[in-house]
């Protein structure tokens, strides 16, 4: 016979022992009355504070990093602004002294390094004359020697006038024919030889001669100058004369070229009259730069020295150019020639001088442009 569970009292009585031990082992460790309550949710709202505290915290030291940051931020955008203040300073002082070209006119105290070669030889134009004299040296004697036969080297001249100079301090023997006349420093030896002492010098070649005895006295100097012997002979009076002066003789070569080079551009501007150099009014530096630009050579390196009051409004670095007009004055030829000069580069700070008002520079490297102008 099967008995019931419900029926079965043994039964019931486990299963609440072990309910109630279920039970138990759920309940908590403290009591759950209002006061412990309360403490419980005292702690827990102060735990949240703490929590939101934390949080507050963090967050207001995210914000400060924010702040930091932003402060950086914004340095760097004032910095940025700052240079370019500076850009925009430094571009205005440039538009202000932006580099211009200024053309000015030839004055005194300008000089290409070619027309230097000219002018230190004293070649302008006829007469051609110099002397190495000392200044405010007097003549006191003038003693004339007659005619004679005058021999330099194998040339022989006919019929020169010879006479002797005397000054306070030295003697000079003057030789003079109707083309020339030259004067050289000497003295007497063994009572009747008269030969060189010092190198005092003193010439002249006369105008309006023709071309071709231009170049045969410029040939009769060089060769003197280049050290040939003058011999002559006056009764009982004997000359044996060697001078040299290699400057001099180079400055003879440049006369007989500059003959030849006249004589070429009378022919290239095809004019009908044609004067002899020593009768025109060319001017040897002129003659060559003619000469230049008739032959195709139009533009020419050189250097430049100047000196210049600043009238101009020059500044440093600013781009310095000068201009001249060359009157050519040849019969049938309706042309001048103009030079303009540039230099190579800027002006410096030190080649304008502010508190002088002076602009000036040595030996600065320049281009020259020739052209010719209708008058």
């Amino acid at each position: 016979m099967v008995v019931s569970e419900e029926n079965n009292p043994k039964s019931t009585t486990t299963d609440n022992t072990e309910k109630d031990e279920i039970i138990s082992s759920l309940k908590l460790d403290y009591d759950l009355s209002s006061d412990n309550n309360t403490v419980l949710i005292d702690e827990k709202e102060d735990i949240i504070e703490k929590s939101e505290d934390i949080a507050k915290s963090e967050e207001s030291i995210d914000n400060l990093d924010s702040i930091e940051e932003k402060e950086k931020r914004e340095s760097i955008l004032s910095e940025t602004d700052i240079i370019d203040n500076v850009e925009e300073i430094v571009e205005e002082e440039n538009e202000e002294r932006a580099s211009k070209e200024v053309v000015v006119p030839f004055e005194r105290g300008i000089e290409t390094g070619l027309e230097i070669l000219y002018t230190s030889m004293k070649l302008n134009s006829f007469p051609i004359k110099e002397n190495n004299l000392p200044m405010h040296e007097e003549i006191i004697e003038n003693i004339s020697l007659n005619n004679c036969n005058l021999n330099i080297g194998k040339t022989l001249l006919s019929n020169v006038n010879v006479r002797i100079l005397g000054y306070k301090k030295f003697k000079l023997i003057e030789f003079k024919t109707r083309e020339f006349k030259l004067a050289l420093s000497v003295g007497l030896f063994d009572g009747n030889t008269i030969r060189k002492i010092e190198d005092y010098f003193s010439y002249e070649i006369f105008s309006k001669l023709k071309n071709i005895r231009v170049q045969a006295v410029a040939e009769i100097l060089k060769n003197i100058f280049s050290g040939e012997v003058i011999s002559f002979q006056i009764k009982d009076l004997y000359g044996d004369i060697r001078f040299e002066n290699p400057i001099q003789a180079r400055k003879f070569e440049i006369i007989i070229e500059s003959i030849k080079k006249y004589e070429e551009c009378m022919n290239l501007v095809n004019t009908s009259k044609v004067r002899n150099f020593s009768e025109s009014s060319l001017q040897f530096y002129t003659l060559h730069l003619l000469y230049s630009y008739l032959n195709k050579n139009t533009i020419i390196d050189s250097w430049l020295n100047f000196r210049i009051t600043n009238k101009y409004e020059i500044n440093s670095g600013d781009k310095l150019s000068f201009i001249k007009i060359h009157e050519l004055n040849i019969r049938g030829f309706n042309y001048n020639l103009k030079e303009y000069v540039t230099i190579k580069g800027v002006l410096s700070e030190k080649e304008v001088n502010i508190e002088k008002n002076i602009v000036s520079g040595y030996r600065k490297m320049v281009e020259i442009r020739l052209e010719l102008i209708e008058k």
